[in-house]
């Protein structure tokens, strides 16, 4: 705005000033510079406004909404240029304080250079044009930075805690990638656990990936239990314990048959000896049963004698005179003998004898039949003791073989965690008990959203987060993630890049975007404009390709300057607003010099370029070096970018002022002739004198 506001003045100023040495009087001079530069003072003021206005078409804010302000303060100088300039030097110009230091011989040099563009076009215009060349050699070579942690000062807050957390840290702590895996399920399983891992693993193979922190690797690394070698190790020294437990049960159940032996050898020893005392008791049974028998003759025997003296007994009872009876006084006197012999003693002997003697025989004979009973009984468990004793045999047997073969698997996988337990070439397996392990549940409340459809991975970067390096990792972590899961379980699931890497991609595709937009848009809008002013589509075509030509050569050797020599790719904000500039400014200085030779075109072509040329010269010149300074002014900025718009655009300047405007442009002119003129009719270009007041 400054810039613009003080060309309109030095375009004032500096016709006025020729106006003056022409030998016009003041008020001639200030009527002459006013309707000659008016309108090229609005063409300009429209074509700036109009192109900072094409700035809102952008995506950016910071590009958005720096156009209408801008523009708003084109119109402004504008206004300022039609009207406050005029008043001041009509005010001041009164008393001749604005008239002209003697500069005839400057105005001569500005011709003699015009004359020769004109007499040799196509050298001067080849030496401009390879001058150009050279200029845009480095664009090629260009590289947009997306750096704002480079544009700053060392000294900042922000780069001096960087620097802190990569000099105490791994690099890129503090600005890792964020992937995120949006799915329609809960994730929290060992299925969707197994094809997190497979991204993580497919992008920890990234060349520009250091370590990927995910579910499956909460601190960087898969966690050893979680592969499938290491739970191997570990089974393998689980059956290790499992070998020795059954080695020692083997033991127990070779201690067992023994014991089945002795108990059975036990058993037959019994069988033998019931066996004897079956025998034993028989013959004992046989005898006690033939002694009662005995017994109980001899006591029936004594009961019929008994039951014989009773009628005896009776008779001499009942009688009287017994002891003078002689008979049964002898009877009774043979009673009393028997009584007091030992014969009844002896017959309640015989008959207690013989109910001793029936008991003994009945208890013989159950003892009998229990020892039978047992001998039985023992013959059922000595059955079942050899069955026993059979199956313990045959579990010792398949004990041995089974130690065998456990042996053989604590081998193999203690072998395969010897081998690839330090690695993470194992295969992976996360048990769906880890979800729900106490011991866990930090880590999956942290990586996990609280309905676990959603996860997120942290990438982090060997090469900074910031610049062309983040962009292109964060483009190729979403490659690869999204090639990864194709297939799979998860597929179909949402993968998205957050970080400074994708933010800063997404702005790379928005620029270019943008970029493409504003060119069109505003060369669109500066052809219009040089168009209407000038009705020529050639002249238009040159002043707008000239313009674009100039920014070229710019942005060439600010990659030369800044790039190749101080090491710092232009930041992505100085194309954009350096086409602004140099479109809209640059085309001002050429609508100048060409409206100016549309003016004295009747005096002739080649005249009227040289004529043009030598009244336009100093003030182009003066204008584009004092633009230049502005812009160079940025230069003091203590943020790089600044510094490179600034330079980029007064370098455009200075390019447009003494290449463009004052070779390129007229010599072009001067080699087409009638045709930079078209589609105007000859006449109309050389049958009307410029008006003087």
């Amino acid at each position: 705005i400054l810039g613009a506001g003080a060309d309109y003045a030095i375009f004032f100023i500096g016709r006025y000033h020729e106006a003056l040495r022409a030998g016009r009087s003041r008020a001639e001079a200030y009527a002459e510079a006013y309707l000659g530069v008016n309108h090229i003072v609005v063409a300009s003021a429209l074509t700036i406004a109009g192109a900072c206005s094409c700035l809102t078409f952008a995506q950016i804010s910071v590009l958005q909404t720096a156009g209408i302000p801008c523009a708003v303060g084109i119109l402004i100088g504008l206004a300022s240029g039609l009207t406050l300039t005029p008043a001041l030097v009509a005010i001041i110009g009164r008393n001749g304080r604005l008239d002209p230091v003697a500069g005839t011989e400057r105005h001569r040099r500005w011709r003699r250079i015009g004359t020769g563009i004109v007499r040799w076009p196509q050298p001067t215009f080849i030496a401009a044009a390879a001058a150009l060349t050279v200029l845009t050699l480095a664009l090629p070579t260009m590289r947009i930075s997306f750096d704002e942690i480079g544009v700053q000062p060392d000294d900042t807050p922000s780069v001096r805690g960087l620097a802190e957390l990569d000099r105490h840290f791994p690099h890129n702590q503090a600005t890792p990638d964020f992937v995120t895996i949006t799915a329609d399920h809960d994730m929290r399983n060992s299925s969707d656990a197994m094809a997190i891992e497979e991204v993580s693993r497919a992008l920890t193979q990234l060349p520009d990936v250091q370590g990927v922190q995910s579910i499956t690797r909460p601190t960087g690394h898969l966690l050893a239990e979680s592969m499938l070698v290491n739970q191997a190790s570990a089974l393998g020294g689980q059956l290790e314990q499992d070998s020795q437990l059954a080695e020692q049960r083997l033991t127990d159940l070779r201690r067992a048959d023994d014991g089945l032996g002795s108990i059975l050898r036990t058993v037959e020893n019994l069988q033998g000896r019931f066996g004897d005392a079956d025998s034993a008791l028989t013959a004992t049974d046989s005898g006690i049963r033939r002694a009662g028998e005995g017994v109980q003759s001899m006591w029936r025997s004594a009961e019929q004698l008994t039951a014989a003296l009773e009628p005896l007994r009776s008779m001499v009872s009942t009688n009287p005179h017994c002891a003078t009876d002689a008979l049964c006084g002898a009877v009774q006197r043979a009673l009393q003998d028997y009584d007091r012999s030992p014969l009844p003693v002896a017959f309640d002997g015989l008959r207690t004898a013989a109910g001793a003697t029936g008991a003994v025989a009945d208890d013989t004979g159950r003892a009998t039949e229990s020892i039978r009973a047992a001998v039985r009984n023992l013959t059922g468990v000595k059955q079942e003791l050899v069955e026993l004793r059979g199956i313990i045999g045959r579990a010792v047997g398949t004990f041995d073989a089974l130690l065998h073969q456990l042996d053989t698997a604590n081998g193999y996988l203690r072998e395969i965690g010897d081998n690839y337990g330090a690695s993470e070439s194992g295969a992976f397996y996360l048990p769906q008990r880890v979800f729900d392990d106490p011991r866990f549940a930090t880590a999956v409340n942290a990586l996990y959203a609280p309905d676990g459809k959603t996860t997120r991975l942290l990438v982090f970067g060997d090469t900074s987060a910031f610049g062309r390096s983040g962009i292109e990792r964060a483009r190729e972590i979403q490659r690869v993630a999204e090639h990864t899961l194709r297939g799979g379980r998860l597929a179909g699931a949402v993968i998205q890049v957050g970080g400074i890497g994708a933010t800063f991609s997404d702005i790379d595709q928005i620029i270019t975007r943008d970029f493409k937009l504003l060119v069109i848009v505003t060369m669109l809008l500066v052809f219009s404009v040089v168009l209407t002013l000038l009705r020529s589509l050639v002249a238009a075509l040159v002043v707008v390709t000239t313009v674009a030509v100039s920014f070229g050569a710019a942005l060439g050797a600010s990659t030369l300057i800044w790039q190749h020599l101080l090491g710092l790719p232009l930041h992505w904000v100085v194309p954009p607003l350096a086409f602004i500039a140099l479109v809209a400014v640059g085309s001002d200085y050429n609508l100048l010099f060409t409206a100016r030779f549309r003016e004295e075109a009747p005096g002739g072509l080649r005249t009227g370029i040289i004529r043009a040329f030598a009244g336009t010269g100093s003030v182009v010149t003066v204008a584009g070096v004092v633009f230049a300074a502005t812009m160079f002014a940025m230069l003091g900025s203590s943020l790089a970018n600044v510094m490179q718009l600034g330079s980029t655009v007064g370098i455009g300047l200075l390019v447009d002022t003494f290449l463009v405007r004052a070779v390129i442009v007229p010599a072009i002119a001067s080699r087409f002739g009638m045709w930079f003129w078209w589609p105007l009719p000859r006449q109309q270009v050389l049958g009307v004198q410029a008006g003087r007041p």
